[in-house]
């Protein structure tokens, strides 16, 4: 039989579960409107910015797309149809304009 080493098993496991996360950030108004500035949620294989978004609605019963929103991936813009990568940080924010 072989020993299983329980503590670097619990942290592999946990190492990955982190890493198969995404890490989601809500600015101005849509952070009003989620109640929260962030959350993590699960990443899979094929992950858009629409499908982190839907994840995020049904995670705070709050509806937002349909809105004016704006998207970022790791600080950069990027349209919703971008592809997400585990440990990725994605953030949501409405447009801002000045005067």
């Amino acid at each position: 039989m072989k020993a299983i080493k329980v503590g670097s098993t619990i942290q592999n496991i946990a190492r990955r579960l982190r890493e198969s996360m995404l890490h989601v950030k809500f600015f101005a108004s849509v952070r009003e409107r989620v109640g929260r500035s962030q959350m993590d949620l699960p990443w899979s294989e094929g992950m858009t910015v629409t499908a982190a978004l839907q994840a995020v609605e049904e995670a705070s019963g709050v509806t937002l797309h349909g809105q004016h929103l704006l998207a970022a991936r790791n600080q950069h813009h990027v349209t919703f149809a971008e592809p997400l990568a585990d440990g990725d940080e994605v953030a949501f924010f409405p447009p801002v304009t000045g005067g």
